[in-house]
């Protein structure tokens, strides 16, 4: 490989099985993506091979695509309706709550690229496309960023281990957010290689204090972009009516100085 075009990940081993969680772990750029767009097939290897005992994967990316349609639509995407596992899968991903306050439930149109919905809504309909598939393997790209900690509990543990490892399912999870995962067996990656397989604590005393400056970095940023959030938040507020096709009435303080302006 020439040094203008780098391989992304280099000399990776590693046995994945059913009815288990493995965190990959590391810092911004070290190579988790490009692992899981490998097994996901999405990025073939230079050399090696990639052996697949599992007759079913999904892969649920960072930036989810979203089609210019129905919430149901982006999650069923052609397959079948069943009304339980539909629902069950809303609820583990915390979309039942949205759903309930969009204007036609789940028959909402998201519009283009889901210009409709939030960053954290976005991630979690391709979070829950993922997890209605059913599939033997789930590949899942940091599905917690884009949320905020309360939520991101209720999809670690009920989606995650509820609806994947729980049902004997093999789960790769590539995350910033360190947590949740406890001391589950993690996969450390640097420089697009493994530095450490083993159990979390056990990654973070391996990484040379990599990951507690990787956290540190990340606090720093999630607390700049709340603070921006909020401000942006509040901003809305004022501004924006609820239903964009209402016209705002002025109030009864308007009104009145309307009136002495009138008659001046």
């Amino acid at each position: 490989m020439s040094p203008y075009n780098p391989v992304a990940i280099d000399n990776i081993t590693l046995e994945l099985n059913a009815n288990e969680l493995r965190c990959i772990i590391g810092p911004v750029g070290c190579g988790k993506t490009a692992l899981l767009q490998t097994i996901a097939g999405e990025l073939p290897p230079c050399e090696g091979v990639i052996n697949k005992r599992c007759t079913s994967l999904a892969y649920a990316s960072q930036d989810p695509w979203i089609m210019n349609g129905t919430v149901r639509e982006n999650i069923l995407m052609g397959k079948m309706f069943q009304s339980e596992w539909y629902n069950r899968v809303l609820a583990a991903c915390g979309l039942d709550v949205d759903i309930l306050n969009f204007s036609n439930g789940d028959k909402t149109i998201v519009g283009d690229r889901g210009i409709q919905c939030s960053g954290g809504q976005r991630a979690r309909i391709g979070l829950a496309r993922a997890l209605y598939r059913d599939s033997d393997v789930l590949l899942l790209d940091d599905p917690l960023s884009a949320v905020d900690s309360k939520v991101g509990r209720l999809i670690y543990y009920s989606a995650i281990l509820g609806l994947g490892v729980e049902r004997g399912k093999c789960v790769i999870l590539a995350t910033h957010q360190h947590q949740f995962i406890g001391d589950t067996k993690c996969v450390l990656m640097d420089k697009g290689r493994v530095t450490c397989v083993g159990s979390y604590s056990s990654c973070v005393q391996a990484s040379n204090g990599m990951i507690t400056a990787a956290l540190q970095t990340e606090r720093e940023e999630v607390t700049v972009e709340s603070n921006l959030n909020a401000g942006e938040s509040k901003l809305q507020n004022v501004h924006a009516p609820d239903d964009q096709n209402e016209v705002p009435q002025p109030s009864e303080n308007d009104k009145d100085e309307q009136f002495q302006d009138d008659h001046r």
